[in-house]
């Protein structure tokens, strides 16, 4: 795996669910300083893209919107499941929904 210099942190909670946030020269905004989340699931850190609303990377995020994503993402129902499949969406569809 190639190592990218920036910031990586993640996130575990009790409903199964965490969330990897990065902020690198190839993540969305990180080479301006902002920052990406995607959510993970499990106890080996799957990407998870079943979750309507964080079915992509939200990407291009000051360090005070990551905070009410993580919130999102601690109080996840536990279903459903995630299917770890990725799900298309177009970049307008991304940029209504972050």
């Amino acid at each position: 795996m190639t190592e990218h210099h920036g910031y990586h942190n993640t996130f575990s909670y009790a409903n199964d669910y965490g969330a990897s946030v990065i902020s690198h020269e190839l993540s969305m905004g990180g080479k301006y300083g902002y920052f990406e989340v995607v959510v993970i699931h499990g106890n080996d850190d799957v990407l998870c893209y079943s979750i309507e609303e964080f079915n992509h990377p939200v990407g291009w995020l000051s360090f005070d919107e990551v905070m009410p994503i993580l919130d999102k993402i601690r109080y996840l129902n536990e279903n459903p499941r995630c299917d770890h499949k990725r799900t298309t969406s177009s970049i307008e569809d991304i940029k209504e929904k972050t």
